[in-house]
């Protein structure tokens, strides 16, 4: 599949626009990781190459090694209008400038639903600021990813998959500050059975929950950020329940957004 093809279908939430190498400004090709040349650089192999660094980076994740292996067919990048970061602001009223762009990593692959010529997961640049302290927690899931290879990992846009660093808000930002102040309308119940309620005095607090993925129908995965052991809480905006191996239930979104529905 040539430039000019994945060009014709190319689409993102957020204004994006297909790239090869080539088509990037001085100031851009300066500012390109040097994973990222070396994944362009890759050709045929860049499937291979993808998911080494994958098993490398994010080992908690080994299904989206194997996917990525089997079904990138090629790589390239993507210059973002309003990046991801943008979405968080504005869900606070904070009005980002709608000019801001950046350059992202792109996974071109199959789509194996056969509806579309292809899907693209796109990544943003490996994040190199001074860590939050809440890091570890995030970390002990997710790896290294985010600072070695891309920071996030999202489906054709902005609002599907693993979110970039600085676009991980806490559950009360994501949620409950300024939609159910009382979270009257949350259930929480134990991990697996939802008819077991967890008594109120048990719940999690909201405002140390660090979502760290979203999904479809207002889904959400969160770190404990006092804790880093791969637990967490999930998954939708009016029920919660923990988890006891939050990068299994990570890959099983994941996954699901992969793979074939029919």
């Amino acid at each position: 599949m040539n430039a000019d093809e994945i060009r014709a279908s190319f689409y993102g939430t957020w204004h994006a626009t297909y790239l090869e190498a080539d088509g990037l400004t001085p100031e851009e090709s300066r500012g390109l990781p040097q994973v990222w040349r070396e994944l362009l650089a890759a050709g045929e192999c860049a499937a291979e190459s993808v998911a080494a660094l994958w098993r490398e980076a994010c080992p908690r994740l080994p299904r989206v090694a194997d996917y990525l292996e089997n079904n990138v067919i090629q790589v390239g990048l993507s210059r973002m209008m309003t990046p991801c970061h943008a979405v968080s602001d504005l869900r606070r009223e904070n009005y980002a400038d709608d000019d801001t762009t950046e350059i992202a990593l792109v996974y071109i692959t199959r789509d194996l639903d056969h509806v579309a010529p292809f899907n693209a997961w796109i990544g943003r640049q490996p994040f190199r600021q001074e860590l939050p302290p809440w890091w570890g927690s995030v970390r002990s899931v997710l790896g290294d990813l985010a600072t070695t290879l891309h920071d996030g990992f999202m489906l054709d846009s902005w609002d599907q998959g693993l979110l970039a660093v600085r676009d991980m808000p806490t559950m009360s930002e994501l949620w409950i500050d300024y939609v159910d102040p009382d979270a009257e309308m949350i259930y929480v119940h134990r991990e697996g059975d939802y008819h077991a309620a967890v008594p109120r005095d048990q719940w999690p607090d909201f405002s140390q929950l660090r979502v760290i993925a979203e999904g479809t129908s207002n889904r959400a995965w969160a770190v404990d950020q006092r804790q880093a052991d791969n637990t967490g809480w999930g998954d939708c905006a009016d029920t919660l329940e923990p988890i006891s191996d939050l990068a299994h239930a990570l890959e099983d979104m994941l996954c699901e957004l992969m793979t074939a529905k029919t």
